[in-house]
């Protein structure tokens, strides 16, 4: 067999291993999701700091800074937590996420808006940290490469279509296109932890 239909055959067989493992989509399904939710939160930032806060000429860059040290601090509290984070408490937490986006949008102002942005940062670092870890624990060493390598094409993938989604709304929606980004990330997260709680109820 050739090069080539070599890789198309192991493509296939890991495609097919993902569908037969339960968990694999559902973790799969959670990171294209984020990121491509993800896409569309980052587009506001810099819109928002310059036609929403335009009185305040450093905000953009305080956006920032509380998103990093809300990662950090998502990162210094998934260490501390290795033995009880499991994969229903991240999808719950984007559940709770989602909800508080939704929130946000009906109190919107700078201080509300930059809470957020520290939230957000601490979510993406519990599920960016933690799903890696989770997709290898699920994954046969025989296919933990074609296995990552799927998941990581489904993950940046998402993000250029996110882009292209969210950027025709914000001009016209502004702070309102969180609206669209957190019933995505509720109605998507539910169903995920709601598919999680019912594998775990049947193992």
């Amino acid at each position: 067999m050739n090069i080539s239909g070599k890789f198309i055959e192991n493509l296939i067989e890991g495609f097919q291993y993902i569908r037969r493992t339960r968990k694999l989509i559902l973790l799969i399904s959670a990171m294209g999701i984020f990121n491509l939710c993800y896409s569309g939160f980052i587009l506001l930032i810099p819109y928002l700091a310059k036609n929403y806060f335009q009185s305040n000429v450093s905000i953009y860059s305080i956006a920032l800074l509380l998103m990093s040290l809300g990662g950090l601090a998502g990162g210094v509290n998934l260490a501390r937590q290795t033995k009880s984070i499991n994969s229903s408490k991240i999808y719950l937490e984007l559940v709770i996420f989602s909800l508080i986006l939704l929130g946000v949008v009906s109190y919107f102002n700078q201080y509300t808006w930059l809470g957020m942005v520290a939230v957000f940062g601490f979510v993406q670092a519990q599920l960016f940290g933690s799903i890696p870890t989770f997709i290898q624990k699920e994954t046969d060493s025989k296919y933990l490469g074609r296995v990552f390598g799927l998941a990581f094409l489904a993950f940046d993938g998402a993000q250029p279509l996110g882009s292209l989604l969210f950027s025709n709304f914000i001009d016209s929606l502004s702070y309102k296109t969180y609206i669209g980004i957190s019933i995505i990330m509720f109605i998507s997260f539910v169903v995920i932890f709601t598919f999680e709680i019912k594998y775990n109820t049947s193992d």
